[in-house]
């Protein structure tokens, strides 16, 4: 054979090996092959039939069976599952399912999952009386097997005189002692009260310290719900109903398992990802699942627990939006071709708004009605604290001298006992602290508190209740008095004074105008790391408010970071290393020497940071603020004056739902990151950082009417500044004056 034969035969055969590659995909009559996703279950190897050695007679091999159609979205039913596929024939064929194989099939029942607002896992209700509220959905209640709990007690409980008891749809099902010492115990409660739809149980706990009566005791006694492991339990078989089913599994595969699997054979559209994560959060209202994608043919780790269902993408020329069931009986939502999301309807509910704070109007009036308090706040526990949040206007700054004030109308029973208190907190420092003891039982007038109106700020706040009544004695278990401890009427009102327009670039506003689909990783950035999980579950994890839009947050690792980035901070790469560091690999600092030219410079230093804090209070230098934090996440502004853009660092072996969920949630926090930078910390709270010389930006013209504001606010952020303009003020008056009199005596003279 010629040389140059060599090259054309080479390119021929990579053609033909290309083409046989990509008919795997697609059958003779033109059916798209879902098998491997069908069949492919987290947990078990992905196997896929090989043809049989040659034999002098080959057995006969079943014909392809007929396409099934499709069901229509009126039918709400689900295809039968696909063969097995054979890659030698390229057919269908009756092999065994390798799921099946493997004796690894789902349990015959399932779980429909309880679920709370805010979304929790683990539900504690502590004190000596709280309640919870849980709901669950069904639509044949006839379906239901049980109604399961899985609950836990603290061991300081006095079961003989606690209580738990179990409202369903207003209906009381069952009375409980506490005594669920030894972890985790599941309860079997009656399930007559179910309706289909939608369902509400409440849970009313009633505690008694075993020892104890008082404030400290009120932490010390509690029951915790393991709602993963608590609802419903119904036949797998029961959801095979179609749109309720998937959504149903889905849900349950939330709640217990916290992530949703995506099998793919290629890369998923960022778009549809998106729109998947969405989709997912508003099955179980609050949870950020996470969305892992996966090739069907991906080998996955051993004791991986089976999936109640999952997501497949498959190529195809048309839009494809249909319920498979798969091996096992999981049930498969295929996707594919170029879909309108509008398909989806049908099968997943729409995403919903994130449920944005009460806005409080300047100069009007808000009770607690308008805040979502309907029926007003009472402590039932000798401990016990209600936080209310509402938000400002995003362009409202006072800081200066300016009040606001809350009307308040509450009450307290007869028999407190003296030292009983009830505090009232703004953004959790207190204004106000009032006896709740000698005027127990009677109708109180309305009190008007005071407060400084600079405690509050822009965006997110805070108002807080807080009952501490001592025990009486605190030495033996606590006697009821009857009904709450005390109640704070929902006419209580909460007054605002205006202010100029008026803000500080903020972290805050930039998460606030982000969008599912708006935080990504720098290009090249493996889908599979921890930026890009963590991108992921920002997809579910971030409801958009309404009206939100226009801001982008890159995640990234320390070692992809943008060194020109952090120079406009003024920090280094070390100092963010230093920061997001593990403990055990922090370097110890070295104590300072001690001497007489040491002394000198520490006095020198303390005057010139004394001068600098009245010129301008506020934080030190980002590198300097840095110095001796530690944390799992760093998020700065990509531009000192501009909140479309924002970087977020993230620290080795940071779990990505445990960082959308803190991202998603400071949004509506009044603790949650402010400034240019924060630091999300180990224990999960942020702290902020502002720089000092950067002053609050006027966002609309000087006027005489806001003139005494707007420099009130300049005087707040530079004393210094204020007092030198005052001081130069007072000169140019007096100058001003020796000159008339100089020249008006000289006239009189002549």
């Amino acid at each position: 054979m010629k040389p140059g034969w060599i090259v054309p035969l080479l390119v021929s055969a990579g053609l033909w090996a290309g083409g046989a590659q990509g008919q795997e995909l697609m059958a003779e009559d033109g059916v798209i092959d879902l098998t491997p996703m069908l069949n492919a279950m987290p947990g078990t190897d992905t196997q896929v039939q090989t043809p049989e050695p040659e034999q002098s007679e080959p057995a006969a091999v079943a014909p392809a069976p007929a396409a099934t159609p499709t069901p229509s979205p009126a039918t709400d039913g689900i295809s039968p599952a696909l063969p097995a596929y054979d890659r030698a024939s390229q057919r269908g064929a009756s092999a065994a399912n390798p799921v099946e194989a493997t004796g690894q099939q789902l349990p015959e029942t399932i779980l429909l999952p309880f679920v709370t607002q805010p979304f929790q896992r683990v539900l504690r209700i502590s004190g000596e009386g709280g309640s919870a509220r849980l709901s669950v959905q069904i639509e044949n209640p006839a379906l239901a097997r049980e109604l399961r709990l899985s609950l836990r007690s603290s061991v300081n409980l006095l079961p003989d005189q606690s209580a738990l008891t179990f409202f369903l749809n207003g209906v009381e099902i069952e009375r409980l002692e506490p005594d669920f010492f030894d972890g985790f115990e599941t309860v079997a409660l009656p399930s007559d009260a179910l309706v289909p739809g939608a369902n509400e149980l409440i849970i009313r706990a009633d505690h008694t310290h075993r020892i104890f009566c008082g404030p400290e005791a009120s932490f010390q006694v509690w029951t915790e719900i393991d709602l993963g492991n608590s609802g419903l339990v119904v036949p797998r078989a029961a959801l095979s109903g179609g749109a309720q089913g998937i959504r149903e599994a889905l849900a349950a595969q939330i709640v217990s398992a916290g992530e949703v699997t995506i099998e793919s054979i290629g890369e998923v559209p960022p778009a549809l990802l998106s729109e998947l994560g969405q989709r997912m959060r508003a099955l179980v209202p609050g949870a950020a699942p996470l969305l892992t994608v996966r090739s069907p043919y991906a080998p996955v780790t051993e004791g991986q627990p089976l999936s109640l269902a999952r997501i497949a993408i498959v190529p195809s020329q048309e839009p494809v939006a249909e319920l498979r069931e798969g091996a096992g009986g999981a049930l498969v939502l295929v996707l594919g071709g170029p879909l309108d999301v509008s398909m989806l309807d049908t099968w997943l509910p729409a995403p919903q708004p994130a449920a944005d704070l009460p806005v409080l109007t300047p100069a009007q009036s808000i009770s607690l009605a308008d805040m979502g308090q309907e029926e007003g706040v009472s402590f039932e526990s000798r401990y016990a604290r209600s936080d209310i949040r509402f938000s400002l206007p995003e362009d409202w700054l006072l800081s200066a001298s300016q009040k606001a004030e809350i009307d308040l109308s509450y009450g307290y029973i007869e028999g407190l006992p003296e030292g009983s208190l009830l505090l009232i907190k703004v953004n959790d420092q207190t204004v106000r602290l009032l006896p709740l003891f000698g005027r127990g039982g009677e109708t109180l007038p309305r009190l008007p508190v005071g407060l400084p109106a600079r405690l509050l700020s822009a965006g997110a706040n805070e108002l807080s209740f807080e009952a501490i009544v001592p025990g009486d004695p605190p030495d033996l278990p606590c006697t009821r008095l009857g009904g709450p401890y005390v109640t704070i009427d929902p006419s209580t009102a909460l007054v605002v004074p205006t202010s100029p327009a008026m803000d500080y670039p903020s972290v805050s506003d930039a998460l606030r105008d982000l969008t599912p689909g708006s935080a990504s990783t720098p290009p090249g950035i493996d889908p599979r790391s921890l930026a890009g999980r963590t991108v992921s579950a920002l997809q579910s994890a971030f409801q958009p408010i309404e009206g939100a839009g226009g801001a982008s947050l890159t995640v990234t690792s320390l070692s992809e970071v943008e060194l020109a980035a952090l120079a406009r901070l003024g920090v280094t790469r070390t100092a963010i290393e230093g920061l997001l560091a593990p403990v055990g690999g922090r370097t110890q600092e070295q104590a300072p020497a001690v001497g007489l030219v040491a002394r000198g410079r520490e006095g020198a230093e303390f005057v010139y940071d004394w001068v600098t804090d009245f010129a301008m209070p506020g934080d030190p230098p980002l590198g300097e603020w840095l110095a001796g934090r530690q944390g799992k996440a760093f998020l700065f502004l990509d531009a000192p004056e501009e909140t479309s853009a924002a970087t977020l660092v993230l620290a080795p072996g940071t779990e990505p739902v445990a960082i959308a969920a803190a991202l998603s949630d400071a949004r509506f926090d009044p603790y949650g990151p402010k400034g240019a930078a924060a630091v999300l910390t180990e224990a999960g709270t942020w702290e902020s950082w502002r720089p000092a010389a950067q002053p609050p930006r006027l966002q609309e013209p000087l006027t005489l009417a806001n003139f005494r504001d707007v420099a009130g606010n300049y005087a707040s952020w530079s004393p210094l500044l204020f007092v030198g303009l005052l001081a130069g003020l007072v000169i140019l008056s007096v100058l001003l004056a020796l000159s008339f009199v100089v020249r008006t005596r000289g006239r009189n003279k002549r």
